[in-house]
């Protein structure tokens, strides 16, 4: 079900996933879209002391994102932007990932009457619930009643 401005509580978090992050996804991504040899090569990854290649912080970002689109689907207008991005651990390959995500505010847009402006926390958790990643994103989301 859509979730809509109304519908957003604010400092509820809920758990997405998981994600199973496997070493041929992790390749097949970099390969596309970020081709550093840490994110490609198995024999670069082993030497660098990694043990195996790890993911792209812009894989984990897009894994973030494909869990909310599937499990948390909301009535996005558009994105407005990403802050405090940071990878704080490596995805690795057999990697159980998860996303918490939280509203960390809202309030009515200015310009579009029919919208509001949330933002929220978001943090990917490894099985070991190890923050991999955490980043605030804000988006502006339709009104359940927006063309009345």
């Amino acid at each position: 079900m859509t979730e809509y401005y109304e519908d957003i509580a604010l400092h509820q978090r809920r758990r997405l996933g998981p994600h199973l992050l496997t070493g041929k996804e992790i390749r097949d991504f970099a390969g596309s879209w970020d081709p550093l040899p840490l994110h490609t090569d198995p024999g670069y990854a082993e030497s660098s002391g990694q043990g195996a290649v790890i993911a792209s912080g812009f894989h984990l970002l897009a894994i973030c994102q494909k869990l909310m689109i599937e499990q948390n689907p909301m009535a996005v207008v558009i994105g407005l932007g990403l802050d405090e991005v940071r990878f704080l651990a490596p995805g690795r390959p057999g990697d159980r990932l998860t996303v918490e995500i939280e509203a960390i505010s809202k309030r009515q847009s200015r310009s579009r009457p029919e919208a509001g402006i949330v933002s929220h926390s978001l943090r990917l958790f490894n099985q070991n619930e190890e923050v991999v990643l955490s980043y605030k994103g804000t988006g502006m989301i339709a009104k359940r009643n927006r063309w009345e």
